[in-house]
């Protein structure tokens, strides 16, 4: 694409090309080449895969580093103004959901967020794990911050779509508390980031 465009007769149909790209924005180099660079010649829109903010992005995403990920949105968003936020609903997100809208608000961005689907040890993430008086209190503190905040409707409208999956889905009688805990405990023994779980709270 980068040669075509140099190319008088494809550079009106390169341009005309929307590329949406998704990063996780830990890397700002591929092969020597500045990717936000490469991206800005071209009709870009970046998702960026961020699941929450500050100390509950670097517990979800075991290894990677916020003041790194910030850093580097803030070095693709001077080179690509279309930056939007695709993040995980999961567990520590609903809990620390201020802050991600906060960083919504002040970034001024679209998002659009997706369920938790849990998989193997993972699961401790899934909300509906919580026991009652937790999973209602957070649901409801979820929706409610959302639909006070100025972000984007039909966002908004999504996220609360899946927090009433989540409240559908439920089925409390299956929940082993005594294990939740085990997995929760055992994945802190292993996380990169050396933030347990109980520092989210």
């Amino acid at each position: 694409m980068e040669e075509l465009l140099l190319n008088p007769d494809y550079t009106d149909y390169i341009k005309s090309i929307q590329l949406f790209y998704n990063t996780n924005l830990t890397k700002l180099y591929y092969k020597n080449k500045y990717i936000p660079e490469v991206l800005a010649k071209f009709n870009t829109i970046i998702w960026a895969s961020l699941d929450g903010v500050k100390e509950t992005h670097n517990y979800c995403r075991d290894g990677s580093n916020w003041d790194n990920v910030y850093s580097n949105w803030v070095e693709y968003k001077k080179q690509v103004p279309n930056l939007s936020v695709t993040s995980v609903l999961s567990a520590p997100v609903l809990i620390d959901i201020e802050r991600y809208i906060e960083f919504l608000e002040q970034e001024k961005c679209s998002f659009f967020d997706h369920e938790y689907l849990p998989i193997g040890y993972n699961k401790l993430l899934d909300i509906k794990l919580y026991p009652d008086e937790l999973f209602n209190q957070i649901i409801e503190n979820a929706k409610q911050k959302l639909l006070a905040s100025t972000l984007d409707k039909n966002s908004v409208d999504n996220s609360i779509a899946i927090l009433n999956k989540y409240v559908a889905e439920r089925n409390v009688d299956i929940i082993n508390y005594n294990e939740v805990k085990i997995k929760i405990e055992n994945r802190d023994l292993f996380g990169r980031s050396n933030i347990k779980f109980n520092d989210l709270s």
